[in-house]
């Protein structure tokens, strides 16, 4: 007889192999690691913790902060591994490095473009460790990669190894149907602002998508964790308070959200969570 949790696996689109040691080495201390080392300066409070729980469920947060979001999310998640939906560009070497490219230019803008291009070129031995040790890593350690067409890359695009273009949705899944949690760090590429709070941006909604095809495809209904991160805009910012605020899991089976059409369900949730996110980044 099989159990619960057997059954679902069971019925995951992409069958999914047991977390290598390898893979756990990576979360636990590479990672751990390197989320303390972006947050040195800051002291981190965390709110709300009563609404953590271990297993099955999605988090939906705030990503303003770039890597002090994703830093302060695995430290108050230590006792748990977490799998984030990541920039398919970080599984590539040319991919991460422009990425840092970007972001360099962006944070030190005020030196000017010439003092900006030298101290990115001084920085390209540490520019070539990070990528290195990311990009040959971070598949084992179970992270999504996910492109702007909401797919997950082909082998020869260096996301999952895949042949069959499998889209992300469909990985996603899988890993909520083996009891894995997922990350869903929300900003736009336009940066559309979010109507309940100025310093948020719009969400997008594949979070949502993802819960609406929990509930209808398989039947089960995941706990939707809603996640402020405050204080981590900016590169270097000393001693600055980073607020991790956690609310009560929400469900897109509520009647308030779930009324009938896909489009409609999907939209309500987007909505209460939204709102639910920038009340905890208020109250923060």
């Amino acid at each position: 007889m099989l159990s619960d949790a057997q059954s679902a696996a069971q019925s995951a689109p992409i069958h999914l192999g047991p977390i290598s040691e390898r893979g756990k080495e990576l979360y636990f201390k590479s990672a751990r690691f390197l989320a303390n080392l972006f947050t040195l300066e800051n002291r981190i409070e965390f709110k709300g913790l009563e609404h953590k729980f271990k297993g099955r469920k999605i988090i939906v947060g705030p990503h303003k902060g770039k890597q002090k979001d994703i830093s302060a999310t695995i430290i108050a998640h230590a006792d748990e591994q977490i799998y984030f939906l990541t920039n398919e560009k970080i599984f590539s070497p040319d991919g991460f490095d422009f990425l840092i490219k970007k972001n360099l230019r962006k944070w030190f803008h005020f030196l000017g473009p010439g003092a900006t291009e030298n101290m990115i070129i001084a920085l390209k031995p540490v520019r070539y460790a990070l990528v290195k040790f990311i990009t040959s890593n971070i598949r084992e350690s179970g992270m999504i990669p996910v492109n702007v067409d909401g797919k997950a890359p082909t082998s020869n695009g260096e996301g999952n190894g895949s042949d069959s273009e499998l889209k992300y949705q469909d990985l996603a899944e899988s890993y909520l149907l083996h009891d894995r949690p997922l990350v869903f760090l929300q900003h736009n590429r336009k940066h559309t602002q979010s109507q309940y709070h100025p310093e948020l941006e719009e969400f997008k909604m594949g979070a949502f998508k993802l819960a609406y095809n929990m509930l209808t495809k398989y039947g089960v209904d995941v706990p939707v964790v809603p996640m402020s991160i405050k204080g981590t805009r900016g590169l270097f910012a000393p001693l600055r308070k980073i607020i991790v605020n956690f609310g009560e899991p929400m469900y897109i089976s509520d009647p308030k959200y779930f009324q009938g059409s896909s489009t409609r369900s999907m939209w309500n949730f987007k909505e209460g969570l939204e709102k639910r996110v920038a009340e905890l980044y208020r109250d923060s």
